[in-house]
């Protein structure tokens, strides 16, 4: 006898979601008091239920359709290279250099928060 066993516990290999047949076995699946569950149509994958139960036993259920989505593939020209991207950089370094030889020219000083 293995120690979960002697407090009362199960292992489950795997949760199941429940299924139903229809909107009446929805309505008729029984949950206790101040607990929800999603609930699968056995006959239409597309329909999902989502019932609750509140704490003074009014339950409600609702009921959804549901569309698969592809995954979306990964898109490389999308984003920056790190080359284009040390590019670009080397461009905004070098304009922030000729602002500044700039501003030195025309004032004759560097600004104090230049780096």
């Amino acid at each position: 006898m293995d120690l979960l066993t002697t407090l009362g516990q199960t292992m489950y290999p795997g949760q199941r979601i429940p299924r139903v047949k229809g909107w009446t076995g929805a309505v008729n699946y029984h949950i206790p008091r101040d607990c929800e569950a999603t609930l699968l149509d056995m006959d239409n994958p597309d329909i999902v239920y989502f019932k609750k139960n509140d704490a003074n036993g009014n339950e409600q259920t609702a009921w959804y359709d549901i569309h698969e989505r592809a995954v979306p593939e990964f898109d490389p020209e999308k984003y920056v290279s790190n080359e284009k991207f040390n590019e670009r950089m080397e461009k905004i370094e070098h304009g922030i250099d000729l602002l500044t030889k700039s501003f030195t020219a025309k004032f004759g000083t560097i600004p104090e928060d230049a780096d």
